[in-house]
């Protein structure tokens, strides 16, 4: 009787343990499949998220709305790139053309107002040495652009590099300045217009101010 009794306690017992092992496992599986679908929706909404929700606080106030100033140009730009380095290197050449351009339009207004004064419009050889010098001086904007503010967030594995550059505009009247003094034919044809001594004012008021801004130093 007692031998029958252990026989049916042994099976018991093999089938209790039997059943726990096999509850476990599917705890398991169950925990295993919910950690899979909880990382499935975390990616998913990981994956989901655009630039447009970076800027609910992470876009630089100062990059949607650049200073406005009567003094200096202003260039903003934002890049992406794998290499933090990379995306500021680029933002900062987007800022500088943008300031460029700004220069370039500039010159062009001051183009069209000599040569209306002067009565240059068809001189093909003025129009040329005019030219030439406003490439020189948008070339001396894309090198002397200075970074005034820069910010990086990081956004779906790569790096969003934000910069802000400015130029002074006495600076660009300056060298256009140097530009027509420095061509014989120019200096001597836009010496005595209007647009030629508006041009040294604006400058001399850009030099006074540099002085200042180096005697608050």
């Amino acid at each position: 009787m007692k031998t029958g009794t252990n026989l049916l306690l042994q099976k018991n017992s093999r089938l209790i343990i039997n059943y726990l092992k096999k509850e476990k496992k599917m705890k398991s599986i169950i925990l295993t499949i919910f950690s899979v679908i909880l990382s499935v929706l975390y990616l998913g909404c990981a994956g989901s998220k655009s630039l447009t929700d970076v800027s609910t606080g992470r876009v630089p106030e100062w990059y949607q709305q650049p200073p406005a100033n009567d003094n200096y140009f202003f260039g903003v730009n934002t890049q992406t790139s794998v290499d933090m380095q990379t995306a500021f290197d680029k933002a900062k050449h987007g800022a500088r053309q943008e300031i460029a351009n700004q220069v370039e339009t500039q010159i062009d207004g001051l183009e069209k107002d000599f040569m209306e004064e002067v009565g240059s419009g068809e001189n093909t050889q003025m129009l040329q040495q005019f030219n030439s010098a406003s490439k020189q001086v948008v070339s001396t904007a894309l090198s002397g652009s200075k970074v005034i503010k820069q910010e990086v967030v990081k956004n779906n594995g790569k790096f969003r590099a934000y910069v802000l550059m400015s130029y002074p505009i006495g600076a660009s009247n300056k060298a256009l300045m140097e530009q027509i003094k420095n061509n014989q034919a120019m200096y001597t044809r836009f010496r005595s217009s209007k647009a030629f001594k508006e041009l040294e004012e604006e400058i001399e008021e850009y030099e006074q101010r540099r002085q200042e801004q180096q005697n608050k130093w």
